[in-house]
């Protein structure tokens, strides 16, 4: 942490803020998906995975993806299957669910019921995470802001079928990634927001000869949306430490800024205090 603010050193590592009011969450995005995969005996229907993504205005509206199901033809587990379905609904619904379930209330979702289980997180949401590393995000290279809900009591019943290859590749192709080689998200509820404002960073060094290393910074902003009010962080590190800390209101897409002699490492934040946030914390960074 750095004055409240999240930041990305180096490698980029997780740090938490506040969002305060998840009603700043539905100003950034109007549009969110639903992906969800579950288990079904007769009327019981246990999530397996689900993922909620909050989807800035420029992205594409995704397809959605009617139900579809994987028969289970294991002794003793008649008329059983795994479903998979994508949902896109606003992004006030979306939330509400998910808020919906945090507070331990019945799961029901486009008159879906699902069984209510025993969720945890690893911190209570509206406050969020930042993270470049989460499975289930792919060809979105940049820190999202993350949520997440963990079955704490899965059942094992379930969670041995879903080891097993014919299901396994079931599940782990509809939500394109490997579920039991992480093991934590079976049964898990996860959200995942974003970044509305900036679309791509570009950071690099340039070492001049002639004089002090210099690094380039270059911000694409999404469509329509303002850099106004954002404001960017530097710091340089050293093998004695962080030093050399700037704090500078973005003016135009690309600057420059001048480094202490040679630089290890590069540590920044961007980050946009909304007028409309509590304190002044941060609803976007990137």
């Amino acid at each position: 942490m750095l004055n409240g603010y999240g930041m990305l050193i180096g490698i980029y590592f997780m740090e938490e803020y506040t969002v305060n009011n998840e009603i700043l969450l539905t100003k950034d995005y109007n549009k969110a998906s639903l992906s969800i995969v579950w288990h079904r005996n007769d009327n019981k229907r246990t999530i397996v995975f689900a993922l909620i993504e909050l989807l800035p205005g420029e992205f594409p509206i995704p397809v959605t993806i009617n139900e579809i199901s994987q028969k289970i033809s294991e002794k003793g587990y008649n008329k059983q299957s795994f479903y998979y379905q994508k949902f896109v609904d606003s992004a006030t619904n979306i939330l509400n669910l998910y808020k919906s379930i945090q507070d331990g209330k019945n799961i029901e979702y486009n008159k879906i019921i699902f069984e209510q289980q025993n969720y945890t997180e690893d911190i209570k949401f509206p406050n969020l995470l930042l993270s470049n590393n989460l499975p289930f995000v792919f060809g979105y290279e940049k820190c999202v802001r993350h949520n997440s809900l963990f079955n704490c009591n899965f059942p094992s019943c379930i969670k041995k079928l879903i080891f097993k290859d014919k299901y396994k590749t079931f599940i782990n192709e509809n939500i394109n990634f490997d579920i039991t080689k992480n093991v934590k998200y079976i049964g898990s509820i996860n959200l995942v927001a974003y970044n509305p404002i900036i679309r791509d960073i570009n950071v690099r060094l340039n070492n001049d000869k002639n004089s002090n290393e210099k690094v380039f910074v270059e911000i694409v902003p999404r469509e329509g949306a303002s850099l106004k009010n954002i404001r960017y962080f530097h710091i340089e590190k050293r093998l004695t430490g962080y030093t050399n800390f700037k704090e500078i209101k973005i003016k135009d897409n690309c600057f420059t800024i001048s480094a202490n002699n040679d630089v290890e490492n590069i540590a920044h934040a961007i980050v946009c205090p909304k007028e409309d946030c509590l304190n002044g914390q941060i609803s976007v960074v990137l």
